[in-house]
């Protein structure tokens, strides 16, 4: 009969244990779940605040930090990016050929520009479904592609004076399970990168005290100087850069200062578009790869009417078509629902927020995104010469600057909309 007992309690006691196993266990999962829904623009894109000191550049990852068992923009890749700046590009002149220029990156015998070491990272996004969330044509054909997306400016010093140079290399580093498109995600490596992103935004709210607010702006942690906080970032892009494929570059420098801006890839060869905004008509909105397809099969809108001296902005912005009209290609194009990479030239993406606030369209909200406030004001580029989306912008009249176009929060808002819905799940 004690036996007996003794049996029945040890097994009441091994279901009870199971039981609290269970509650801890689903706890977990709903932890994890939650530690994804409560993640904010600023936990998935992070911008340095701009350098004002040497401690303060010095302090910066650069080009040459070291990742793994290589660097973050390795040598033999960036000098065949400047080589072919330089070397390769055939830059038609102002305002007609045959007169060619190139990228200059040597300007009276300084060539501090050549270095390495002078390319900083100001800025990196993390999305997990490049180059489109939403168009399911471009998923398709391209596929669905993970990243971690660099931005790298050079800065460099003028005695202890902070020079930021109009220059920007995206480095995006790609997480598929194949090599051809229609490209596969590499979910493992993705959820991975989430986790430790979950790690960095607790650490912050730990050592800081306070949550990452909801506006996308510069990276609170790193402009207050966070104690171990630019170690834990370093740390993170030092584990996950090394997994994945540093699949193509993106670059745009001058050629020469202060204009034009020079627009080109390495994605099957060179390719490049330049904006001048003294002689436009004909020379903004270019498409590298093609024309523009962000508006149908056979049609697509670019910012290069905006730029003429009088652009029509009650006009169609297409042949034939009562709408859209010129005034909405703005928010059409900082809209990714409608644009990517893939289907709309470089110069649009990098100047609707210029066009709409120069041009007064600021308060047009036709094919406007449906989310509001997502950046703060005073970081949207306004200024003529601002082509940066997500850097920093400085001239001869004004002090360096963060910048976050509208197109960049727009791209945040749709990426942490998929992370939510696709992996905020039990795993």
């Amino acid at each position: 009969m004690n036996k007996r007992i003794i049996i029945r309690s040890s097994f009441i006691c091994l279901l009870f244990l199971a039981g609290i196993l269970l509650l801890l266990s689903s706890s977990k999962v709903e932890s994890k779940k939650n530690d994804i829904m409560d993640l904010t623009y600023n936990d998935i894109s992070y911008l340095w605040p701009v350098p004002k000191n040497v401690a303060d550049v010095n302090r910066l990852l650069t080009a040459s930090t070291v990742i793994g068992n290589t660097t973050i923009w390795p040598k033999e890749s960036f000098d065949k990016v400047l080589n072919m700046a330089q070397d390769s590009l055939q830059i038609p002149n102002f305002p007609s050929p045959p007169e060619y220029k190139q990228i200059q990156f040597v300007y009276n015998g300084d060539s501090t520009l050549l270095k390495r070491e002078n390319w900083k990272v100001v800025g990196f996004r993390v999305d997990p479904s490049a180059p489109s969330t939403s168009d399911q044509k471009v998923i398709e054909s391209v596929g669905v592609i993970p990243q971690i997306r660099l931005v790298l400016q050079p800065v460099t010093l003028n005695g202890d004076q902070v020079v930021v140079h109009d220059f920007t290399a995206h480095l995006p580093f790609s997480y598929t399970l194949n090599d051809t498109m229609p490209f596969k995600p590499n979910t493992v490596a993705f959820k991975e990168i989430l986790n430790d992103i979950i790690v960095l935004k607790k650490y912050l709210e730990l050592k800081s005290h306070v949550s990452s607010e909801k506006v996308l702006q510069v990276n609170k942690g790193l402009a207050n100087n966070v104690p171990g906080y630019a170690k834990k970032i370093e740390a993170f892009l030092n584990k996950n850069l090394p997994k994945g494929k540093l699949s193509f570059i993106a670059f745009m420098g001058l050629a020469p200062r202060p204009e034009p801006w020079i627009f080109f890839d390495m994605l099957g060869g060179p390719k490049f578009q330049i904006l001048n905004t003294m002689n436009t008509r004909n020379m903004a909105g270019k498409p590298i790869g093609g024309p523009n397809r962000n508006w149908g099969e056979d049609n697509g809108v670019s910012t290069a009417i905006l730029y003429k001296s009088n652009p029509q902005l009650d006009s169609p912005a297409i042949p034939k078509e009562t709408t859209p009209l010129n005034k909405d290609i703005p928010n059409i194009i900082a809209n990714p629902n409608y644009c990517n990479v893939f289907n709309t030239d470089c110069i649009s993406c990098h100047s609707e927020s210029t066009r709409r606030s120069l041009l007064g369209l600021e308060e047009n909200v036709k094919y406007k995104f449906s989310l509001e406030n997502l950046v703060k004001k005073e970081l949207l580029p306004t200024d003529i010469y601002n082509v940066r989306n997500f850097g920093w912008f400085g001239n001869i009249t004004d002090m360096a600057k963060p910048i976050i176009s509208m197109r960049t929060a727009n791209e945040t808002a749709n990426v942490l909309e998929y992370i939510k819905k696709n992996y905020a799940t039990p795993q």
